[in-house]
């Protein structure tokens, strides 16, 4: 070899040793950016689901308070037309 790099030493284990170094300083951050990624995505993934889990049971409540109010609307529409729901005098 004419030009050896620059990882290149007289002695092998030198040489590995420089090679490894410069392996274990490109990964490292890599690792660590790896790792924050994942947990914002966790994250992001436990606001979606806590959200949903909101939404799902304000729509189950407000689904609830229309089914009460369309069932007592029978009642309220057929005392309208008996004349029983009016409490005021008739001339």
């Amino acid at each position: 070899m004419m030009h050896g790099g620059p990882f290149l030493r007289r002695d092998v284990n030198e040489s590995f040793l420089l090679l490894l170094a410069f392996m274990i300083a490109a990964t490292a951050p890599s690792l660590a950016l790896s790792a924050e990624v994942v947990e914002q995505k966790r994250q992001k993934d436990q606001v979606d689901f806590v959200l949903r889990e909101a939404l799902e049971g304000h729509r189950a409540a407000v689904t609830r308070h229309f089914e009460d109010i369309f069932a007592a609307a029978p009642s309220m529409s057929s005392s309208r037309s008996t004349g029983t729901a009016c409490s005021g005098a008739t001339p």
